[in-house]
């Protein structure tokens, strides 16, 4: 899987579960989950506070559990 097939499929699994299209921010992390990037170092390079980050990205990753009924981390 490329990283614009993962993107699109993550995206549909999140519209479909809230009916709302990710964020830039949850797109953001993505892609730097995807590139091996930490937390911090994406809130460095975007300028977010690191805890900020950290706390949407756990909310992402419990969507996608209750997506795909399965823990995602």
């Amino acid at each position: 899987m490329h990283l614009e097939e993962m993107l699109n499929t993550a995206s549909q699994l999140i519209f479909e579960l809230t009916g709302k299209d990710l964020t830039d921010l949850q797109t953001g992390l993505l892609k730097a989950s995807w590139e091996n990037q930490t937390y911090d170092s994406f809130a460095q390079k975007y300028q977010y506070n690191s805890d900020y980050v950290k706390d949407v990205g756990a909310d992402l990753w419990d969507l996608f559990s209750q997506a795909l009924s399965k823990k995602v981390n």
